[in-house]
C-alpha cells in the first residue's frame, strides 16, 4: 500500500510538474488578490442576512449593493482574461527570448489577448460575457496555452530580420519591428481555426451531446451529472454553465413540482432537486469544497495549505469557492482530481440513503445559494435532520480528502527539499556573491529566495527568532579545549535545515547585512556570558564576519557597546573573514578592522591556502590566526603537495606569531599528518561537531574532567579506537 501511495504522489507529481500545467498554476495563482476581492465582494453582496443588507443599504442610501457590483465586474466578471493575460506571462517568463531579452514579454502577452479577443467576439460585442467571465475560462487557458508557444516560436523561426545598425536606435522599437512577422501569422492562425469551427457549427460551451446521458433523472443521473461538471471543473471548465439545460429541465423542474405539492399541503415525491445537489453533495461549491477546505485546515502544513485553507474558509461557507478552486488551486492539480470526483458521488449516495429510508424529509423549501452549513440543510427540507445530514456529508467528505491532502502535502515537502538543494547548489557554485542576484530571477529558485528573505528578516524580530548559533569546539594536540566557532544556523518551518552560506547570500541581496551580523554578535556575546557565568573561562570564541558587514561604519562601536552589555573580555573574541573578503578592503572597511584591533578583540582569515593570499598582506592587516582551508585538510594524506603547502604557512606563521588552525579534521590520521607540518589546533568532527548552547557547555565540563583520566597534555599519539572511544565519552552519543 506505501508503495502504491509513493507511486501515486510521483505519478501526480510528475504531472503537476509539466511545464504547461506548471504554467497554468501560476497564472491562477498571479491573479490571487482577483479571486480573493472578489470573492469577498460576491459573499458580502449575497450574504443571506436580510438585517444585514437591509442595514447596509439604510447607511449607504442604496450605494452598498451598487458598489460591491463594481467591484464583482472588475473582478471576477472578467476573470477570463484576467487569467489569459496570467498563463501567457507564466509561459513567457520561461521562454529563451524573454530570458535572454531578446523580446519584452508584454508584447507577447498583448498578441496574446489580441488573438482570445478575435476568437470569442460575437456579433458586436468586443467581449461577451459568458467568455470574460470564469464561464470563459477554458477557453482562455487554451488560447494562452497554445497561442503563447505558437508566438515564440515564429518569433524564432521569422523570415525577415531587422538590422538597424544606428546607434540611437531604441532597442524597444527594434524588438517591436521583429514581433510584425510572427505576430502576423499568430493572428491569421487564429482567423483560420475561428473561421474551420464557424464553418463546422460547432460550439465549445455547448453541452446538446452529453443531454442523452441524463435521461432518467433518478440516481444515475445525479451521479452521472455531478461526475461530469466536477471533471470540467479540473479543467478550468464551468461545469454549472456547461450541465446549465441539463439541470434545469431535471433537477430545477423536479424542485419546482415539489415546491407545488408542498403548497398544496401534499408529500414530495422527487428526491433528486436542485435543493439535494446544492444542499448536500455541492457543500461549499463543486467538488464539495468546504471538505476540502476542513481537511486542509486539519491535515494541511499550518504555514501553507492549511493557512491558505483559513483564508478561503469564509467565502467557501457560503458557497463561493472560487479562492480555492483557482487559487490552490484544484484546476489541473492532479493530486485532488480523484476526491474532487468521488466526494460529490459518495455525498449523492449517503444522502440518498438517507432519504430513502425516511430518516430525513425530500427538499421542499427554496434555498438561497448562500445558505451555509447546518442552515441550509434545515430550511431545504424543513427539519433539523437535513441540518444533522449536512454535518454528517461534510464530515465525511474531509475523511475522503484528508488522505488525499497528505499526499499533497508530501509532494510539497519533496518540492521544497528540490527546491532548496537547487538553491544551495547555486550558491555553492556562485564564487562571487555579487555576480548573481537570486531574489531577482523570475523562476521557482527566485520565488523561494524572496521567500527566505522575508522569513530571515522576520526572523531578526526581537523575539520571534528561529535563527540560533551553535559552537564548534577547537581542541590542541595537547588535549586542550583552545576555543570555539560560532556558526549561524537556521532550521527553517518549511525548508528545514538552511546552510549558513545560503542564508548569507539571500541577507546579503536583501540588505539585511547589517541586521543580521548585528544579531549574530549579539546572540554570541549573550551565550559567551552564560558560558562565564557556569565556570567556562578561558577559551577564545570565533565569530564570522561577511564582507558587506565590515563596510559598516557602525560596526565597531557596535562591538563595543555589546561588549559593555555583556561584559565580554575583547581578547577572549576573534572575528574571522573569509579570504577572499580580507582582501577586498577599501580604505573605509581597513579603518573598520583597525578598530576591532584597537578594542582588544582580535582577527582571523578563514579558508586560507587555495587564494590570492600572501602572508605578508595577512600581517599588515594585524591577522591574529589562520585557518587552513578544507581543500588541504582534505587531500593531506595523499597529496604531497598539500603537505608542502602547510608545512610553509606554518613555518611563517610561526615567524610572525599567528595561530594555525585546521578545520575539517575528521580522521585521527589526518590530525596525525598535520601536527609534524606544524599545526597542532584542531576543528572538526574528529572531536565534535557544531553543538548548541547547552550541549557545548556539557561538552566542555565533560572534557576536561575526562582529560583527568586519560592524562592531559599526553598528544594524541593513541590508537584511532580510542579516540573514537574518548570522542563518544565527551560528545556522549
Amino acid at each position: 500500500m506505501r508503495k502504491m501511495l509513493d507511486r501515486y504522489v510521483e505519478v501526480a507529481g510528475d504531472i503537476s510538474q509539466f511545464w504547461l500545467f506548471a504554467a497554468i498554476r501560476r497564472g491562477l495563482m498571479y491573479n490571487l488578490p482577483l479571486f480573493i476581492i472578489g470573492s469577498m465582494a460576491t459573499m458580502l453582496l449575497n450574504l443571506p442576512i436580510p438585517a444585514f443588507q437591509d442595514f447596509m443599504r439604510a447607511l449607504t442610501a442604496g450605494g452598498w449593493s451598487r458598489i460591491l457590483a463594481y467591484i464583482n465586474e472588475g473582478t471576477l466578471a472578467v476573470m477570463s482574461v484576467a487569467v489569459l493575460i496570467g498563463v501567457s506571462w507564466a509561459l513567457c517568463s520561461d521562454n529563451k527570448a524573454v530570458i535572454e531579452k531578446k523580446l519584452p514579454p508584454v508584447v507577447a502577452v498583448c498578441v496574446v489577448v489580441c488573438a482570445f479577443l478575435m476568437f470569442a467576439r460575437s456579433g458586436g460585442e468586443a467581449l461577451p460575457l459568458e467568455a470574460a467571465a470564469n464561464t470563459g475560462l477554458f477557453g482562455a487557458i487554451a488560447v494562452a496555452a497554445v497561442v503563447t508557444p505558437m508566438f515564440f516560436w515564429l518569433y524564432e523561426h521569422r523570415i525577415f530580420k531587422f538590422k538597424l545598425y544606428a546607434y540611437n536606435a531604441d532597442n524597444i522599437l527594434l524588438q517591436s519591428l521583429g514581433a510584425i512577422e510572427p505576430a502576423v501569422f499568430t493572428f491569421l492562425a487564429v482567423a483560420l481555426a475561428k473561421a474551420g469551427i464557424k464553418a463546422l457549427g460547432a460550439s465549445i460551451a455547448s453541452a446538446a451531446g452529453m443531454e442523452p446521458v441524463f435521461i432518467s433523472g433518478g440516481l444515475g443521473t445525479a451521479v452521472a451529472f455531478e461526475s461530469v461538471s466536477s471533471l470540467l471543473w479540473l479543467f478550468g471548465v464551468h461545469g454549472a454553465s456547461i450541465l446549465e439545460t441539463i439541470s434545469k429541465n431535471i433537477f430545477e423542474t423536479n424542485s419546482a413540482a415539489n415546491a407545488s405539492l408542498a403548497l398544496a399541503g401534499m408529500d414530495p415525491t422527487q428526491m433528486f432537486t436542485k435543493q439535494f445537489l446544492d444542499v448536500f453533495v455541492f457543500i461549499g461549491g463543486s467538488g464539495s469544497s468546504l471538505c476540502l477546505i476542513a481537511a486542509l485546515i486539519l491535515r494541511g502544513n499550518r504555514h501553507g495549505s492549511s493557512r491558505f485553507a483559513r483564508l478561503s474558509l469564509l467565502p467557501c461557507l457560503f458557497n463561493i469557492n472560487e479562492l480555492v478552486v483557482y487559487g490552490l488551486p484544484v484546476v489541473f492539480n492532479p493530486f485532488f482530481a480523484v476526491p474532487f470526483i468521488v466526494t460529490p458521488i459518495a455525498l449523492t449516495l449517503t444522502t440518498y440513503a438517507a432519504m430513502r429510508l425516511g430518516v430525513v424529509p425530500l427538499t421542499t423549501g427554496a434555498v438561497s445559494w448562500t445558505a451555509p452549513v447546518i442552515v441550509g440543510g434545515a430550511a431545504a427540507t424543513g427539519s433539523f435532520a437535513g441540518a444533522l445530514l449536512q454535518v454528517f456529508n461534510l464530515a465525511l467528505g474531509t475523511l475522503i480528502y484528508i488522505p488525499f491532502v497528505g499526499l499533497y502535502e508530501s509532494h510539497i515537502a519533496l518540492t521544497n527539499k528540490r527546491l532548496l538543494r537547487d538553491l544551495v547548489d547555486e550558491v555553492y557554485r556562485e564564487k562571487d556573491y555579487g555576480r548573481v542576484r537570486f531574489i531577482d530571477r523570475t523562476d521557482d529558485l527566485g520565488t523561494v529566495a524572496r521567500e527566505l528573505a522575508h522569513d530571515i528578516a522576520a526572523a531578526l524580530e526581537p523575539g520571534k527568532s528561529s535563527l540560533f548559533m551553535e559552537f564548534q569546539p577547537q581542541i590542541s594536540y595537547q588535549n586542550k579545549l583552545i576555543g570555539a566557532e560560532a556558526l549561524l544556523r537556521w532550521n527553517h518551518r518549511v525548508f528545514g535545515y538552511i546552510p549558513p552560506p545560503v542564508v548569507i547570500k539571500i541577507a546579503t541581496e536583501a540588505g539585511l547585512t547589517d541586521k543580521l551580523g548585528n544579531w549574530i554578535i549579539r546572540s554570541v556575546f549573550s551565550q559567551i556570558d552564560y558560558f562565564n557565568k557556569k565556570g567556562v573561562r578561558g577559551i577564545k570564541y570565533s565569530i564570522n564576519l561577511m564582507y558587506e558587514q565590515i563596510k559598516s561604519a557602525g560596526l565597531v562601536a557596535y562591538i563595543s557597546d555589546q561588549m559593555d552589555v555583556y561584559g565580554i573580555e575583547p581578547s577572549t573574541v576573534e572575528f574571522e573573514l573569509t579570504e577572499g573578503a580580507a582582501f577586498q578592503q577599501t580604505a573605509e572597511t581597513q579603518s573598520v578592522l583597525s578598530g576591532i584591533k584597537r578594542l582588544g578583540a582580535n582577527l582571523a582569515i578563514d579558508d586560507f591556502g587555495m587564494g590570492h593570499s600572501s602572508l605578508i598582506y595577512i600581517k599588515d592587516y594585524n591577522i591574529s590566526t589562520v585557518k587552513l582551508d578544507k581543500v588541504l585538510i582534505e587531500d593531506i594524506l595523499n597529496d604531497v603537495n598539500c603537505q608542502e603547502i602547510i608545512s610553509s604557512i606554518s613555518s611563517l606563521c610561526k615567524v610572525i606569531n599567528m595561530s594555525l588552525i585546521a578545520e575539517h579534521v575528521e580522521t585521527y590520521e589526518q590530525a596525525q599528518k598535520l601536527q609534524p607540518l606544524g599545526c597542532d589546533i584542531y576543528q572538526g568532527f574528529l572531536f565534535s561537531k557544531a553543538l548548541g548552547r547547552d550541549k557545548f557547555l556539557a561538552f566542555a565540563r565533560r572534557y576536561r574532567k575526562s582529560l583527568v583520566g586519560l592524562g592531559a597534555g599526553i598528544g594524541l599519539d593513541i590508537a584511532d579506537s580510542d579516540i573514537r572511544s574518548r570522542r563518544e565519552l565527551i560528545v556522549g552519543r
